[in-house]
């Protein structure tokens, strides 16, 4: 079932253009009146999202990922085009549609800066009109999920990034909501926190059916917990569909060689190879070449372990958007 439809939708930004009029009065008209110019940042985006799918929004900086997170939250309306969330149109119908939705923003704090954590948690919860009984129950179903119980009564200020992230979650998930919108959740985020967060957003998708889409620049996130990716450029989506599919556009395998002495030169010439360090060499092979490679090198005397591997996700998606630019 299609929880989210986005069909046609634009929208465009206005910024300051260059003044071309030398004259006094053309440019204390230009201090008055300044001449803008637009450019589009959603251009013509159509878009479906099914109930318990979680989806990796993915582009560079400046492809309007961002911005088509905050029109499918309501924070920004569209020029045109349909927008139907839940049942909701997300601006019209706001009050109600943000009941049903949790939304965290890297670079926009949801929690006040000077005030305890279990004291946002108790606002949002008599936002969301939580009873006392069911807000304290949540808050300590989260706080044990995600490792907060000894830092409920320490203000955001005073934590890591990681644990304000995790508190950030939190606080979207008080209303059990059925869609949760993540702008790059784990920016900045240490290994083990980046693991925990992520695992814990998975056992939400698995076990509770909550819908994510995840805006990510960490293609390894992506990889193993997006099923399903959508790639923007340029205000644009051009890849829409499954993560494992978008490795088929790289033609090549990484084969990764560690030996208890170095390789002969001979036996890498013709190869495009990276010494890692000491012994430790990584050869790339086309598809087609990879198990003539393997025999070739596999079984030198001074080989001590040989793995095979695809491409990672960010060569694939490097090769399509250079492969859909050209």
């Amino acid at each position: 079932m299609e929880i989210l439809q986005a069909k046609s939708v634009n929208k465009v930004f206005y910024r300051p253009a260059p003044v071309e009029e030398h004259s006094v009065v053309g440019k204390i008209r230009g201090w008055f009146s300044p001449p803008k110019q637009q450019f589009k940042v959603i251009d013509d985006v159509s878009l479906a999202v099914k109930k318990g799918e979680f989806v990796g929004l993915l582009g560079t900086n400046g492809s309007g990922k961002t911005t088509l997170l905050k029109l499918l939250t309501g924070i920004l309306q569209a020029d045109s085009g349909q927008l139907n969330v839940l049942g909701h149109h997300p601006v019209k119908e706001r009050k109600a549609y943000t009941q049903k939705i949790g939304a965290v923003f890297g670079q926009k704090s949801l929690l006040w800066w000077n005030v305890a954590i279990i004291e946002s948690f108790q606002l949002y919860a008599a936002i969301y009109k939580l009873s006392r009984s069911e807000a304290s129950q949540r808050i300590e179903e989260l706080s044990n999920l995600l490792g907060l119980e000894s830092l409920l009564t320490s203000p955001p200020k005073k934590l890591s990034l990681g644990q304000r992230m995790k508190a950030e979650v939190a606080a979207s998930l008080l209303h059990r909501p059925e869609l949760i919108f993540l702008d790059e959740p784990t920016i900045a985020l240490d290994p083990v926190s980046r693991l925990n967060l992520m695992n814990f957003l998975l056992q939400l998708n698995r076990e509770h059916g909550t819908t994510i889409i995840m805006t990510s620049h960490n293609m390894a996130d992506v990889h193993h917990y997006c099923q399903r990716s959508v790639i923007m450029n340029a205000g644009r989506v051009i890849y829409d569909g499954r993560t494992s599919e978008l490795l088929s556009y790289e033609h090549f395998k990484i084969l990764e060689i560690k030996t208890l002495s170095a390789l002969d030169e001979q036996l890498l010439a013709g190869f495009e190879y990276e010494l890692v360090e000491d012994n430790y060499y990584r050869i790339k092979t086309s598809n087609d070449q990879a198990k003539e490679t393997l025999s070739r090198l596999a079984f030198q005397p001074q080989v001590a372990d040989v793995s095979i591997s695809p491409p990672s996700l960010d060569h694939a998606i490097h090769h399509f958007m250079t492969s859909v630019r050209e």
